[in-house]
């Protein structure tokens, strides 16, 4: 199993598509627009894909405030730079606001119902200290973990 987590529009998720027969997969992406953009680039995956529409957090079922950033991606109308947190990220931020919910990262693998996970790449624009510092996480599941750091 692979969770993608911050999935943007499926790159890593039409990666695993194409080098692994058979994988489950989970896309997990809060941004609305490129929401959209993932669940069409994923419709012809031989794989079936899960999209969670939320945003990971170190609390569940929070309905938080989540920041969009500028549309720059390419000149696609994407934005690389939403996040739940606004003071690190407020450089690259449109002044759009989306109401979302939250779900912890722990609680995501445990509702796929699984004993194991190959790999979870998170990449969440500066949310990752406080989703992975919580000291109730419980990632005893998962076998390996991609992280993108923001440092500010």
């Amino acid at each position: 199993m692979f969770i993608d987590v911050g999935a943007f529009i499926g790159y890593y998720v039409r990666m695993v598509d194409r080098l692994r027969k058979n994988a489950r997969v989970v896309a997990v992406e809060p941004d609305p627009v490129n929401l959209q953009v993932l669940r069409n680039k994923v419709a012809d995956c031989r794989n079936t894909v899960r999209i969670v529409p939320r945003a990971v957090w170190s609390k569940d079922d929070e309905e938080v405030e989540f920041y969009i950033g500028k549309l720059t991606h390419l000149k696609l109308g994407l934005s690389m730079w939403s996040s739940i947190l606004h003071n690190e990220r407020a450089a690259h931020l449109s002044g759009f606001v989306v109401k979302m919910k939250t779900i912890r990262l722990d609680t995501l693998i445990n509702l796929e119902g699984v004993e194991a996970v190959d790999l979870v790449k998170m990449d969440v624009e500066g949310a990752e200290l406080p989703i992975l510092c919580d000291p109730t996480l419980d990632l005893s599941k998962v076998k390996n973990m991609i992280v993108e750091v923001h440092y500010n």
